[in-house]
């Protein structure tokens, strides 16, 4: 823990006023969660091509945000490999059996996948296209990853123990509707939420969260 305590993440400001847009979410729901002390530091969306550059000038390979840098001045690029690299460090947050850390691997995909689409559709112009996504797409996505909550008896995505999969899968609600569920259509999602939410690590999280969007 202590090679990333004290440890400079960086990302982007706010997207479409929304400070909890993107991919930096669930690093900063690991370092919360574990307690560790980090800085948040949020570029405007003007600002990262020269940082980018930056970056690759300096020998980067993974000029992407977010990135993190810790108090040694070592630095980390993209968002699930870090974090999985972190838990590995930390030995938490990774399933114990192999088969379900395939699995963790194979639903970090996932999560890629609906972010990726999210950012496509973000700089796509056309209503229709953002029609097509914030209904079928979307409605794909949240009902197999209702069914992989449905694959254990929960309340995580591996049965009672939180992964970093939780992290990456609450991002995704959040990101998608705020973490406003269907509980009629969603039951499991309303039982996540309310369990990640509650959890005691993560009080001042969500109280920064909350404070972050009574300042827009």
């Amino acid at each position: 823990m202590l090679e990333f305590e004290g440890s400079k993440i960086y990302y982007f400001q706010k997207i479409d006023d929304n400070p909890i847009y993107g991919r930096g979410e669930p690093l900063r729901l690991l370092f919360d969660d574990t307690d560790m002390d980090f800085e948040y530091i949020r570029y405007k969306y003007d600002e990262w091509p020269a940082v980018k550059q930056k970056l690759i000038l300096e020998g980067h390979r993974m000029p992407t945000l977010p990135f993190l840098i810790t108090k040694e001045g070592k630095f980390y690029g993209t968002s699930v490999p870090l974090i999985r690299f972190i838990c590995k460090k930390l030995n938490k947050y990774i399933p114990k059996l192999t088969e379900d850390e395939y699995l963790a691997d194979a639903y970090s995909d996932l999560y890629n996948d609906w972010m990726s689409k999210w950012a496509e559709i973000w700089l796509n112009s056309d209503p229709k296209v953002k029609e097509h996504y914030e209904t079928t797409y979307c409605d794909t996505q949240l009902d197999n990853w209702h069914n992989i909550l449905g694959d254990r008896d929960g309340p995580y995505v591996f049965g009672d123990k939180i992964s970093y999969t939780d992290f990456l899968l609450y991002q995704l609600l959040n990101h998608y509707n705020g973490a406003q569920i269907d509980t009629n259509k969603y039951p499991r999602f309303d039982k996540f939420v309310k369990i990640i939410q509650s959890r005691p690590s993560l009080k001042k999280h969500f109280e920064n969260e909350k404070k972050e969007f009574s300042e827009l």
